[in-house]
């Protein structure tokens, strides 16, 4: 049935209160230029993509929930008196840049392919940010959503000052919150945004260094693993569709 034969929309009143939240974006850094440089091998680039998000889906750990898939973007959430808040989100955040790098190296270290999407797959990275505050959960039809204004807030601050390509990014809000990120270094920043004004930020940049220790961990692992990665990721891209 057409959404014209449905009839008009109803108003249906929020049936939940704004919930205090954690609020987490895991997004490739490097996604548009990736696609667009390697557009001939579409299917191929899109197989990578969803192999590094796969990679990140697997590391989400209860009291982390995924909210939604946004292209190159994971949308996540925790809600504040869950099991494991804020206690477990800290170290749950580093494990997503972990996952990232060997899946990255698995797929570089398969050689099973040399297109550019293939070759050029090692030069994307992660970034992760986080915002503490509110959000609403609703529906729209079937779908689950949240929103209000940390939600906004989340997503803007996606596009930012910082330099590097794969960092942690927490908001004031954020840092306030999280646990287990103690030893890490990070600067501070103030972003502006229009109509929701001045943001303070805390950035730890991920070092070349650490994401040697990641991808070391797969190139240390046996031989027949890797062999069969091969074999598994050779037949994912001869399943990729054609350009």
């Amino acid at each position: 049935m057409s959404v014209a034969a449905a009839g008009p929309a109803r108003y249906r009143p929020p049936v939940a209160d704004p919930r205090d939240v954690l609020l987490v974006m895991a997004d490739i850094s490097g996604y548009t230029r990736f696609m667009v440089a390697n557009a001939a091998e579409l299917g191929h680039g899109q197989a990578i993509i969803t192999a590094l998000l796969e990679a990140v889906l697997a590391r989400v750990e209860l009291p982390m929930r995924v909210a939604k898939l946004e292209g190159d973007a994971v949308f996540l959430y925790a809600e504040r008196g869950a099991a494991g808040y804020p206690r477990e989100l800290g170290a749950g955040l580093l494990r997503f840049f972990d996952a990232f790098a060997e899946a990255l190296a698995r797929i570089a270290h398969a050689d099973v392919c040399t297109c550019g999407a293939c070759k050029n797959a090692p030069l994307l990275r992660l970034k992760v940010i986080a915002h503490a505050g509110k959000a609403l959960p609703h529906r729209v039809g079937e779908l689950e959503e949240l929103a209000g204004v940390d939600v906004i807030v989340v997503h803007r601050l996606l596009k930012n000052s910082v330099g590097a390509a794969e960092y942690l990014l927490l908001s004031e809000a954020a840092a306030g919150v999280l646990t287990g990120l103690e030893g890490l270094s990070f600067d501070e920043y103030t972003e502006r945004y229009d109509e929701i004004g001045p943001v303070k930020v805390r950035v730890h940049v991920r070092g070349e260094s650490q994401r040697a220790a990641a991808e070391e961990a797969w190139r240390g692992a046996l031989w027949p693993r890797r062999f069969v990665f091969a074999r598994r990721w050779l037949s994912r891209l001869r399943r990729a569709p054609a350009p």
